[in-house]
């Protein structure tokens, strides 16, 4: 079975931040609000994790 991730994997921290999508890993995965989010490095999840709603889509 395939899990699908929000925003179709791409990070969005990064998007925020580098003004430019950028895929995100599955390593660096959280799952918030019942959906899997991706992020480009740990950094980003961790910021994500600290404010989810700061980097809604």
């Amino acid at each position: 079975m395939s899990v699908s991730a929000a925003v179709h994997g791409y990070d969005v921290v990064a998007y925020l931040r580098q003004g430019k999508p950028v895929k995100g890993k599955r390593e660096f995965a959280h799952k918030w609000n019942n959906t899997t989010w991706r992020f480009a490095s740990a950094k980003h999840r961790d910021l994500y994790i600290a404010d989810p709603a700061k980097f809604a889509p």
